[in-house]
Order: structure tokens, then C-alpha cells, then sequence
């Protein structure tokens, strides 16, 4: 309703704008989201704290707020655009850390949620536990005393059966499991500070635990059963990509035009997936190259999309 006053017409705030009487919380109203304060859990590592939460309805992304003092809520050093779950690497076993942790939509920023604590620990490795027992013997076969002092795994043709456990080698940057008999990589999700990752001969069909792993700058994969790649296109670090003799799929099921944001890649194996579509073969070619691309096992040759050959039309 409008108001004149003299010469003045006043108009009522609309309070919407003021994010101050939306009922709702999913941010189809303009309104900002509400706290993420539903099972909000913390977990402590060697070296690491793991937070995880309920996802916010109307929720684009969240911030984490973290101080090694308790009460500075959102006043902490901030770590956005994340989502759960959050691995805070890199810290001093044995400190305390607190963490806020707000969701975030176009709207703006919700309030911190509640305040939780975690301290790091020094946790041994011959503590740990793995289902498999090749694995659990090829990690306490390993020199390092704890998880931390761990960089680099090499259990290549061990006949690996399953990876439950290695998600607790969280200071990783090296990782071989080729040559195993394993279609489950879930384990492999958290392992967020690999840069190198061999899983060649495996039955490997599903990469979507992959996808936080964006530090790969060199990925195995070559000899598994993958028939769609489109998941691979967030790992923008690879330099190296092996896919050779898997089961990509055709035109709009396979997808290898996805991996056109590999824009860093100096090598893209392809080869034994004659499968795969000609016209995305052909997209992907023009994007990046051939080399990188490459589908004939020549590395020094310049491949071009052939019905029959390398691919399959359309």
C-alpha cells in the first residue's frame, strides 16, 4: 500500500528483500538457506579432520570456517565453494580445530551452524584394518611406522579383491592397485591428495568415487570395463590418461567428447576402444589434438576418426 507524506510517496520493504519473513529454507523463495546443522560430524585422522553433514535443500554450496580457537564461529579462516564431505588436510596432530560450517545460494549466506572439534591423532598403521588380507599385508609390509609418513603404495598383482580400508591412508600421493580383481574403487574417494593413480586390469566399470581426486595429474585405467567416460572430465589436472582396451560406448553413451576440459593432457590413450563414436572422437581430436589424443598405439602419429577402424559412426 503506498503512502503520500507531502510531497513524498512512501513504499513499503518488501520483506522478501530483507531475507527476514520466508518461511521455507530451500531457496526457491529468495531466501537465503538455513544453517547446515543436521548431523554435522567430524572425524579425526593423522593429519586430518574429515567433516560430513545432510545436504540443504536449496543449498548451491557451502563455506567452512575453522580456528584453533573455540568461539570464533564464522570469524575463522574461510575455505569455500565446497561440499560434504570436507577433508581439512595438512594439519599438527595433537591441536585442536573448530569448525562453522554455512551453506550458500544466490540469495546469500545462512548462519554457522554449530560449533564442532576434532584433534588430530597419530594413528599406526599396523592398527588399521582391511578386509583384504593381500592388502592388509602389502600396507604393513610398508616402512612407515604411521599413516602420515605413508606417500606412496605399490600392490600391483596382488589379486586385491577388495579396497576396504585404504580410505584411512589419507596422506597418499601415490597409488598403485593395478592388476587387482576388484570392480569397486568406493574406498578410493577420499584419498583426495593422490596426483597418481594406477588401476589398470581391474573390472572397473564406475569412476564416480574418482571424481573428488581432482590433484590426478596421472591416471591408469586402461584394461577395465568402462563404456562411459563423461565423469572423468572434472579431473582437469591429468596430464596422462590411459584408457586404452575398455568398452566405450557409441554416440551420446560413451562420451569421450566430455574430456575435451582435459586441456593439460600431453597423452590420451584410447586405443582399443574402436566403439567409441567418430563424431566424438572427431570433437575431441579438434579440441586437444592428436597427440594427445591418440587410438592406433603410435604416440608420434597425428590419428584422425575412422568407421571401422577407430570408432564407430556417427
Amino acid at each position: 500500500m503506498l503512502k503520500r507524506i507531502g510531497h513524498f510517496i512512501f513504499i513499503p520493504l518488501l520483506c522478501t528483500l530483507l531475507f527476514a519473513c520466508g518461511g521455507g529454507n530451500d531457496g526457491g523463495d529468495g531466501t537465503i538457506v538455513a544453517a547446515p546443522a543436521s548431523n554435522l560430524q567430524v572425524i579425526a585422522g593423522d593429519q586430518r579432520i574429515t567433516l560430513n553433514w545432510d545436504a540443504v535443500p536449496g543449498a548451491d554450496s557451502y563455506t567452512v570456517y575453522w580456528s584453533n580457537i573455540t568461539g570464533n564461529g564464522t570469524s575463522g579462516t574461510a575455505i569455500s565453494n565446497i561440499s560434504p564431505p570436507f577433508y581439512h588436510d595438512g594439519l599438527s596432530n595433537g591441536a585442536n580445530y573448530y569448525y562453522v560450517v554455512t551453506a550458500v545460494n544466490t540469495v546469500g549466506e545462512s548462519t554457522g551452524s554449530a560449533e564442532v572439534t576434532a584433534t588430530p591423532v597419530d594413528i599406526l598403521i599396523s592398527s588399521l584394518i582391511f578386509s583384504d588380507t593381500n592388502l592388509d599385508t602389502c600396507v604393513k609390509a610398508s616402512s612407515a611406522t604411521y599413516v602420515r609418513e605413508l606417500s606412496f603404495l605399490k600392490c600391483s598383482n596382488r589379486s586385491i579383491a577388495s579396497f576396504v580400508g585404504i580410505e584411512n591412508l589419507t596422506s597418499l600421493t601415490g597409488l598403485d592397485l593395478s592388476s587387482s580383481n576388484t570392480s569397486d574403487i568406493t574406498p578410493l574417494a577420499g584419498l583426495t591428495n593422490l596426483t597418481r593413480l594406477f588401476l589398470g586390469k581391474n573390472d572397473i566399470s564406475d569412476v564416480a568415487s574418482l571424481t573428488r581426486l581432482t590433484r590426478l595429474t596421472r591416471l591408469a585405467l586402461g584394461s577395465n570395463s568402462l563404456s562411459d567416460v563423461t565423469l572423468l572430465a572434472e579431473l582437469i589436472s591429468l596430464t596422462n590418461l590411459d584408457l586404452r582396451d575398455n568398452k566405450i560406448r557409441g554416440q551420446n553413451t560413451g562420451n569421450i567428447n566430455a574430456i575435451t576440459s582435459l586441456v593439460n593432457a600431453t597423452i590420451i590413450n584410447l586405443s582399443g576402444n574402436s566403439g567409441m563414436s567418430c563424431t566424438e572422437l572427431t570433437t575431441l581430436i579438434n579440441a586437444l589434438g592428436s597427440p594427445p589424443v591418440n587410438t592406433d598405439r603410435n604416440i608420434a602419429t597425428r590419428d584422425v576418426a575412422t568407421d571401422g577402424v577407430n570408432c564407430t559412426n556417427p
